[in-house]
């Protein structure tokens, strides 16, 4: 059977605990509660009248809170009903009937036993209502108890939690204004890519390879001269007589000089040529081609915001090169490979016995005047070849090429138009007038006119180039727009197979932003050594 519970709560319920309409009732009293009526008397009403005006904080606003319910309910003359189901929760003012007499054992002038006559009072005037005093006073449960009144405990997770000290809700109005300051204002974020991916550091391999050592070059010529010697015994002919007739004749001693002398310049080349293939030295330039996206995601744009790039370690900045007829130049990354070397210089070819055919009689040949016979003809083809015997070096072949073109332009400039005009001075006098006029500073945009909202160099013109230091400056940087890209070529340089390791310090502030965004991105490169000597000997012969 459903039943009703009255309950007289006290001063500290309605002050430190959930209210009514959040309690477990059902948990207190049984699960067959019906309805639960929450009488409040004469005694608990002048407590909360009383400190709506003495508390502060949250037991001033549930004082206030409760006191204005009671008086609605004085007024109305009705109950309030605080939950509706489960059970249905009732919020009661009852006086004292005038003509109740208290026992004499309660005091007056003590709160709690003023409050446990208000429960007698109800309870002689109800007596089927068996009303309940609901505290977790000590000294209240004993005197309610001993003057026949049912007492109930207050569970303790009813309790609400400790009220915020003043120095604490300071900080929290300190941290709710900050919040609304950087609702208000600028919202900047940084992001730093690589190959097109965004990265937090960038971490990559490259290569490294030493000059050649004496016993590396040596090594290397001891083997391509060992497969391509100087031919000897170059007299002897072979035994059998040739095939087409004739006879064998040796070479000529003038042929075989040449090719001692071809062979002797083919070994200074293929000196020279291992000696240049690594380069003017060992060093090499490897580059990391970053770009970092500058973002304002808030409210408000960033007024007279400056962004500073810094370099540790053994990178540094620098300008990406002009394109070169529209296409951009290729830079040495790190994983970009050792460059290819030309090939190396052939050795020239010794020369060989040659067939004299026995002489044939002449023959009479008409011919018109003015021609030649075909023996004037081989003489004429004899003396412009004979330089060329021998020459199978392409390198003596270049030589005497560049001898003839020499010889050929030399000729051509005594018959080319003389220059020297009036025009032509006056040209050459204003090249040479406007470079030490036109300094680089003078050719720099201007502060004035420049957009605002566009980002402009902070760094002198002279500085860019080889620097650990970029700055960059914009007057508006405006929110929810497009990001702001820079364009970052690092470079350093590879001496030696030891790691290379730095970082990239971004720092950006604003004249309206509350703190410094201040991004580091680790730079690691690892360095790998390579074999000089199978990377020269692939281009040898």
């Amino acid at each position: 059977m459903a039943r009703v519970v009255s309950v007289f709560a006290d001063t500290n319920y309605f002050m430190h605990h959930n209210d009514p309409d959040a309690c477990d009732w059902l948990g207190l009293f049984g699960q067959d509660v019906e309805e639960v009526r929450i009488i409040v008397g004469r005694q608990v009403q002048q407590e909360l009248e009383k400190h709506k005006y003495e508390m502060r904080g949250r037991r001033q606003k549930r004082a206030r809170k409760y006191a204005r319910l009671l008086a609605d309910i004085a007024m109305s003359d009705q109950p309030v009903v605080v939950r509706d189901a489960r059970p249905r929760v009732l919020l009661n003012y009852v006086l004292r009937p005038v003509d109740f007499e208290p026992p004499a054992g309660l005091k007056e002038q003590w709160a709690d036993d003023q409050l446990v006559a208000d429960v007698l009072a109800f309870n002689a005037e109800h007596p089927a209502a068996g009303a309940t005093l609901l505290t977790n006073d000590p000294g209240l449960m004993a005197r309610g108890k001993g003057f026949g009144v049912r007492v109930q405990d207050l569970p303790d997770h009813w309790e609400l939690p400790p009220e915020s000290d003043e120095s604490q809700r300071e900080i929290q109005r300190l941290r709710a204004e900050l919040a609304e300051q950087r609702r208000r204002g600028p919202s900047l974020d940084m992001v730093l890519n690589w190959r097109d991916e965004p990265v937090a550091a960038a971490i990559t391999e490259t290569w490294w390879m030493p000059s050649l050592t004496a016993a590396q070059r040596a090594a290397l010529l001891e083997s391509v001269t060992s497969r391509f010697p100087m031919k000897s015994n170059l007299k002897e002919v072979p035994a059998t007589p040739p095939a087409s007739g004739g006879s064998w004749a040796a070479p000529s001693d003038e042929a075989i000089g040449t090719y001692t002398t071809q062979y002797r310049g083919w070994r200074a080349d293929l000196e020279a040529f291992v000696d240049k293939a690594l380069g003017a030295g060992p060093d090499r330039i490897v580059c990391l081609e970053l770009d970092l996206d500058l973002t304002n995601t808030g409210v408000e744009p960033a007024d007279d915001l400056r962004i500073v790039f810094e370099l540790t370690g053994p990178f540094q900045f620098r300008r990406r090169p002009a394109k070169d007829d529209g296409k951009p130049i290729a830079l040495p990354g790190p994983d970009t490979p050792p460059r290819e070397l030309s090939r190396a210089p052939v050795p020239p070819s010794p020369p060989q016995p040659t067939v004299v055919l026995p002489p044939t009689p002449a023959k009479t040949v008409r011919r018109a005047p003015g021609t030649l016979d075909h023996l004037q003809l081989g003489r004429m083809t004899d003396a412009v070849l004979r330089p060329l015997q021998g020459m199978n070096s392409p390198t003596n072949t270049a030589r005497m090429l560049a001898s003839q073109f020499e010889h050929m332009t030399a000729v051509e400039r005594l018959h080319a138009k003389r220059y020297g005009t009036a025009a032509d001075l006056v040209r050459a006098t204003n090249v040479r007038m406007m470079d030490p006029i036109i300094p680089p500073s003078m050719l720099r945009p201007m502060r004035i006119n420049r957009d605002p909202e566009d980002f402009h160099w902070v760094t002198d013109y002279d500085d860019r180039n080889d620097t650990a230091r970029w700055e960059f400056e914009c007057d508006r940087f405006v929110h929810h727009g497009r990001p702001e890209s820079f364009d970052l070529l690092i470079y350093a340089k590879v001496s030696s197979t030891e790691d290379l390791v730095g970082e990239l310090a971004v720092t950006v502030t604003a004249r309206n932003q509350r703190e410094t965004l201040r991004r580091r991105f680790p730079i690691r490169i690892k360095v790998i050594e390579r074999d000089p000597v199978a990377h020269v000997r692939a281009a040898l012969p």
